[in-house]
């Protein structure tokens, strides 16, 4: 088989590069996204869908090498499309989803709420699945260096996993995840141009998939916390609760909300979890403080000692003002 020009393996291997790079930043952004919405025990589903997506691709490309590599060009594009597409939209839907009740009292209950949130995770196997395809193909192709390619894939993955870490404690990870999605997008036309309709077609849609998730993103992300939790009251008409401030880091989400009695100044909140860090410090540093509170988090503590974990979750699920007390406290 005679290889287009595209797919020299200069071009392969810095494709494979970066589509490593977004897979291993998309794999940690979808467990932030997971932990946010869901404990953190689900979180860990995500390494196992990455896995099933990839497996999902393997099985696929037993059928469908030898048209994907006489079509690579618009392959490529198509799976990039693909990935960008399902990326934006199943997250969109897994923010609106419904999960059930934040507090359980019997395994009855909490059998059903992981019922009811598996089909949702599983959702996330698709980008997944059509990364593979993209790695897959490239390292199948018999005319191209697999060695070359997969030394490629290993150094896209390094700096992926060092780059998502600064990009969730700047940009957010909903920020993150739009603009690795449209960054892959972008990589397969420069190094694979696309020759049929339907191909171009895809990439212009998932163009316009990152651009709508840029500009309209609280409206794409609109996340639906789970009943009975203190942030739920945020979304509920004549609550008295508003949801102020919204911060991510590379641990936890962190939302400040407010009763509106104490917006008019009838109160002072309890815990205030704004983003104090300094301002104009270097990107190094800031990712070496992430890497430091990463890594505290890993750390085995004693027991009974509180983790940073635990520590961050209390501030971004205890930061909600409960004005009626304090109003009591006034009047005794």
């Amino acid at each position: 088989m005679i290889l287009e020009p595209m797919s020299t393996p200069a071009r392969a291997s810095a494709l494979a590069c970066v589509t490593a790079l977004v897979t291993i930043a998309s794999q940690v952004l979808v467990h932030r996204i997971v932990s946010a919405k869901l404990i953190n025990n689900y979180a860990f589903l995500v390494i196992s869908l990455t896995m099933l997506g990839f497996a999902a691709s393997g099985v696929a490309l037993t059928r469908l090498l030898p048209r994907v590599l006489r079509n690579l060009g618009d392959a490529m594009n198509l799976c990039a499309a693909l990935f960008a597409l399902s990326s934006l939209g199943v997250s969109a839907l897994f923010y609106r989803a419904d999960t059930g009740a934040f507090w359980v009292a019997t395994r009855g209950e909490f059998t059903v709420g992981f019922l009811r949130c598996l089909p949702l995770a599983l959702l996330y196997a698709l980008p997944f699945a059509f990364a593979g395809l993209i790695l897959g193909a490239l390292l199948s192709a018999r005319e191209l260096p697999a060695r070359r390619i997969y030394f490629w894939d290993l150094l896209g993955s390094s700096c992926g996993a060092l780059a998502v870490l600064p990009a969730i404690s700047i940009l957010g990870v909903e920020t993150s995840l739009a603009a690795a999605c449209g960054v892959l997008v972008l990589a397969a036309l420069a190094l694979t141009p696309p020759h049929g309709r339907g191909a171009r077609l895809g990439a212009a849609a998932a163009l316009l998939a990152v651009a709508a998730a840029l500009t309209f993103q609280p409206l794409v992300f609109d996340l639906r916390y789970p009943a009975g939790s203190m942030l739920a009251g945020t979304r509920t008409p004549g609550s008295g609760m508003v949801l102020e401030h919204v911060a991510w880091d590379p641990i936890s989400r962190i939302e400040h909300a407010v009763a509106q009695s104490c917006l008019m100044g009838l109160c002072e909140p309890v815990i205030d979890v704004r983003d104090h860090r300094p301002k104009g410090r270097s990107l190094i540093a800031q990712t070496v403080q992430d890497l430091f509170a990463v890594a505290h988090v890993l750390t085995p503590h004693e027991p009974g000692a509180p983790t940073g974990d635990c520590e961050r979750k209390e501030q971004g699920q205890g930061a909600v003002t409960h004005h009626q007390q304090h109003k009591a406290d006034r009047v005794q």
